[in-house]
């Protein structure tokens, strides 16, 4: 048995496994050598105050290994619970790394269940190391207050391309709350330690005055519990959370050395990867154990690791016992602060999806997005999907006719609940068929978004939309409020579906106005085309900020006041002049701190075939506007193969009444209680969708 002994060590990097391949697993790197240089160099005296912090330390951890000797029962369940807030900052560079409170959640459980021996795999721990496994008396609970008592859920999201090279550098973009009150956990999507890759996580053990940017846990998305984007079954906060307590790897030192300092954990010769049971790299102890593969602190496999010590418990407890290291972190003064313990917040209930314009029957998953408290459970509302209502946290949704939907959710807790209701949340859009062969708008009647224009945005509630305060030769425009947007925003406007077979010399032409703030603002339009109702989108053109403005400046909110503050855009499309499937067009906004940015005067440009000419010609509807009914001709004295349908601009679908009136002449009727508005008339001929609009104004 060794004696314990505490080791100097400033950053212990995660080098525990992903559930890769065992194989593959000797590629792991460890950052701990540069990192632990690099922080020496920056500051030297740190070398001595960890010198000092564990010599103290080392006085209480002798003292509780005696009352654990004395009476080893007693001590293994000793009913004094700690419990760690906890602040989630999610560093993300696309949203695919800003994973769902669900995910966080889950990290949450698995630690839970890891540090109280509740996790399913305990009973994998081998007959030789039951007796010494711990119940280490530490929960985690999720903050819902932050540090100036206003509610949260316990996460703060910050889009930063940091994330894909993080390090400590992410404690500069999402700031650290007070470190002797919360465990603060940094989520991101990789991390670099000097140009060393393949880290998975690391974390800082604990010294006197600890510096919040040499603190707390830097963890890969795809550690973090078990579901979403994770990859493994979530030991590597696990591991990186023992480092905080002042754990150390069983490997430190090696054989000659004394490993870990713990006088009931094997020593191991070297890192020990994938599940080796039965190796025993180190026999110079007394009893002569095998190393303990199973311990959270080696580098085996997820699934391989279930077990902290009693001596580890130990450790982990007098850190806790000491109030310059972790103590105040797990004080009850913490746990009021940081609301785990108290009056609870109200949940203000907010959501994403992963789409938001889709073909008919396909599918979104949406993602709960609540703040400002813990939610206990979710009621949504999905008009028009399938299924129509969950009470999931992030459901899949399926939606089988075209239309604008709205969607909402309400999250509640004992507290009380809210809920969100957005308008034409989700368009869907008829597979493989075009709304109208052509797209011409000044926006002076047209909504946006609508049944022929769509939006979508970063979830900053900044999206396209009509103003009336500014267009070209007009009063009305597409504006972007690009101004209050945080750079690396994205925002889309999407036109509706068009039937481009019978075009040549296809162009889109439009006019924008635009002002940087200052000359070194990096904002860009890019112009993309779909033909496969959204789901892949082409570059067509770049437009830089430079171009977009002329050279205009503006340091206040920018506004078109004359003509000449629009700038004419064409763009060639001649690649796509008959294409058989109907195209989308997007303009897909990008900011880079500049100001509001404005799009009127959109037309589709190009020469017309003679059988364009006819299809474009066959649909006539007068009178328009019209009181509640309306003449509808086809000409060359066809008849319609389909059933004429009526679309508001909400994208909602109702059956009208017709009666021939003659040959390719019917009469059409809204029914009585048809509110006043612009509705798309859609039907078929020869097979081709085809519409109008038409206006009712009784």
């Amino acid at each position: 048995m060794k004696m314990f002994e505490i080791r100097s060590l400033l950053i212990l990097l995660l080098c525990a496994s992903q559930a890769l391949l065992a194989q593959n697993e000797t590629t792991h790197r460890c950052g701990h050598d540069l990192a632990l240089e690099a922080a020496y160099q920056e500051n030297p005296e740190l070398r001595k105050q960890y010198r000092i912090s564990d010599s103290l330390n080392a006085i209480e951890v002798e003292r509780m290994v005696q009352v654990y000797k004395s009476n080893p029962q007693a001590f293994k369940s000793q009913g004094v619970l700690h419990t760690i807030p906890v602040v989630f900052h999610v560093v993300y560079a696309t949203e695919e790394d800003n994973i769902s409170r669900e995910q966080l959640l889950d990290g949450i459980r698995v630690l839970n269940e890891d540090f109280r021996r509740l996790n399913a795999d305990a009973v994998n721990t081998r007959p030789i190391f039951q007796s010494t496994a711990a119940d280490s008396e530490i929960e985690f609970k999720i903050a819902t207050r932050d540090p100036n008592g206003n509610c949260t859920n316990g996460v703060t999201r910050t889009q930063s391309n940091l994330s894909l090279v993080a390090n400590d550098n992410v404690k500069g973009v999402a700031v650290s709350w007070p470190n002797d009150i919360y465990l603060n956990i940094w989520v991101v999507n990789d991390i670099r330690l000097s140009g060393v890759s393949n880290v998975l996580g690391y974390a800082y053990r604990p010294t006197t005055n600890q510096s919040p940017i040499q603190d707390g846990l830097v963890v890969k998305h795809a550690e973090i519990g078990a579901i979403g984007t994770a990859s493994s079954a979530g030991r590597t906060l696990t591991h990186e959370v023992g480092h905080y307590f002042n754990l150390q790897h069983p490997f430190t030192g090696g054989c000659s050395g004394n490993g870990d300092g713990v006088f009931d954990t094997p020593k191991v010769a070297a890192e020990n990867y994938g599940c080796p049971i039965g190796v025993n790299s180190c026999t110079n102890e007394s009893p002569d154990l095998p190393d303990m593969v199973e311990n959270y602190m080696d580098y085996a496999d997820s699934d391989c690791m279930n077990m902290f010590t009693q001596g580890q418990k130990i450790v982990m407890k007098a850190a806790i016992a000491n109030f310059s290291l972790r103590g105040d972190v797990a004080a009850a003064s913490s746990a009021i602060t940081s609301g785990i313990t108290g009056t609870l917040c109200t949940p203000q209930a907010h959501f994403i999806s992963d789409k938001r314009q889709i073909c008919s029957g396909e599918s979104v998953q949406f993602f709960e997005r609540a703040y400002a408290g813990n939610t206990t459970t979710y009621a949504w509302q999905f008009p028009g999907g399938t299924p129509s209502s969950s009470s999931q946290a992030n459901p899949i949704i399926t939606y089988a006719a075209p239309g604008s939907y709205p969607v909402s959710l309400t999250t509640s807790n004992s507290s009380g609940s809210t809920d969100s209701t957005v308008q034409g949340f989700i368009l869907v859009e008829q597979a493989n068929a075009a709304t109208s062969n052509q797209l011409m708008d000044d926006f002076e009647t047209s909504q946006v978004p609508s049944i022929d224009w769509s939006v979508f945005g970063d979830y900053d509630y900044i999206d396209f939309h009509r103003t009336s305060s500014a267009g070209y030769l007009s009063s009305s425009s597409v504006v972007l409020d690009n101004y209050y947007a945080s750079n690396g925003q994205i925002d889309w406007l999407n036109s509706k579906s068009l039937d481009v077979r019978y075009y040549t010399n296809l162009n889109l032409e439009f006019r924008v106005s635009f002002a940087r703030k200052t000359t070194s603002n990096t904002d860009m339009l890019r112009i993309l085309v779909s033909t496969d109702c959204g789901q892949n989108w082409t570059l067509s053109r770049i437009i830089n900020g430079q171009s977009l403005s002329g050279g205009k400046t503006s340091t206040s909110p920018f506004s078109p006041n004359a003509d000449s503050d629009w700038i004419s855009q064409t763009v060639n499309l001649n690649s796509l002049a008959g294409s058989q499937d109907p195209i989308q067009i997007r303009w897909e906004f990008i900011s880079g701190g500049g100001n509001n940015f404005f799009i009127d005067d959109v037309n589709i440009t190009g020469t017309i075939g003679q059988e364009e000419l006819s299809f474009g010609s066959r649909l006539e509807l007068y009178p328009n506007p019209n009181q509640g009914s309306f003449n509808l001709r086809v000409t060359n004295s066809q008849s319609l193969d389909g059933k004429i349908i009526a679309r508001d601009i909400a994208g909602r679908k109702f059956e009208l009444q017709s009666t021939p009136l003659s040959e390719g002449i019917y009469k059409v009727s809204f029914p009585t209680n048809t509110p006043n508005g612009i509705y798309l008339i859609e039907t078929s001929l020869d097979g081709i969708s085809i519409s109008e609009r038409v206006i009712l104004q009784r």
